[in-house]
C-alpha cells in the first residue's frame, strides 16, 4: 500500500475516531438525566412545601376542634339557661338570645373553616401522593438511563481505543513530512485528504484541472487542490 492509499487510509480512520469520540462527549453530557433529576428535586421541594401546610393546617383544624368543642359547650349551657324559666328578666333573656345566636353563627362559620380545611387537607395528600408516585417513576427511569449510558459507554471506550491503535498504526507507516501536512491541514480544514468525483474536489467543489486526471487515477502520488490545498484520492464513480 503506497502513501496516497495510506493517507486516504488514516483519513478515514480519523474521521471514524473524531465521530466516536464526539458521541462519547456528547452521551456523557446527556441533558435528559439531568432534565429528570430536576425534575425529582423539584418535586421533592414540593412534596416538602405540601407537608408544612399540611402541618400548618393540621394545627389550624385542632385548634378548630377544640374552639367548636368549647363553643358548643358553651351555647349548650346558654340553652339550658334560656329553657329552664329560671330567667324572668326580659333583658336578660333578649341578651342570652342575642349572644346565642352569634354564638351559632360563630359555630357554622368554624364548621365551615373545620369542612373546608379537611377537604385542604384530603387535595393536598392526594397531590403529595401523586408527585411520590411521580418520583418512583422518574427515579426508575432516571436509573435505566444511567445503566444504557454506562453500558454505551463502556462500548464506546473500547472502540475509541481500538480506532486510536489502528490510526497510530497507518500513521507509523507514512512519512513523517506528509503525516505533518496531514495533521496542518487538520487544524484549518475539516478534512485533510479529500474524493475527487467527476474532476470535482469534494473539499471545494471547485473542478481539478483536466491535465491531472491520470497522476490522479494512478494514485502513486500526492497531489493537492490548487484551490483548497487538500490532498486529493481519485475515486471511480462507476466502482464507488
Amino acid at each position: 500500500m503506497n502513501q496516497l492509499e495510506l493517507l486516504w487510509k488514516l483519513e478515514n480512520s480519523k474521521t471514524l475516531l473524531d465521530e466516536i469520540n464526539r458521541e462519547y462527549h456528547e452521551l456523557n453530557q446527556d441533558e435528559k438525566i439531568d432534565f429528570l433529576a430536576k425534575k425529582v428535586n423539584k418535586l421533592k421541594k414540593n412534596i416538602s412545601e405540601l407537608n408544612n401546610n399540611l402541618l400548618t393546617d393540621s394545627i389550624l383544624l385542632k385548634e378548630n376542634h377544640n374552639k367548636l368543642k368549647e363553643h358548643t359547650y358553651t351555647i349548650n349551657n346558654m340553652r339550658e339557661e334560656l329553657y329552664s324559666g329560671l330567667i324572668t328578666d326580659l333583658r336578660q333573656l333578649d341578651y342570652l338570645n342575642k349572644e346565642k345566636d352569634k354564638l351559632k353563627d360563630l359555630i357554622n362559620s368554624i364548621e365551615t373553616d373545620i369542612l373546608n380545611s379537611m377537604e385542604r387537607t384530603e387535595k393536598m395528600e392526594l397531590d403529595s401522593l401523586q408527585k411520590e408516585e411521580e418520583i418512583i417513576s422518574l427515579t426508575f427511569e432516571i436509573e435505566e438511563l444511567k445503566l444504557g449510558k454506562s453500558l454505551l459507554l463502556k462500548e464506546l471506550e473500547v472502540k475509541i481505543k481500538k480506532y486510536e491503535i489502528e490510526y497510530k498504526d497507518i500513521e507509523s507507516k507514512i512519512e513523517e513530512n506528509l503525516i505533518h501536512r496531514f495533521q496542518t491541514l487538520r487544524t484549518t480544514r475539516a478534512n485533510s485528504i479529500v474524493a475527487v468525483k467527476n474532476n470535482v474536489c469534494s473539499g471545494c467543489n471547485m473542478r481539478v484541472p483536466t491535465f491531472l486526471n491520470d497522476a490522479l487515477k494512478a494514485k502513486e502520488q500526492v497531489i493537492y487542490c490548487e484551490s483548497c490545498g487538500r490532498m486529493l484520492y481519485y475515486i471511480d464513480i462507476e466502482t464507488d
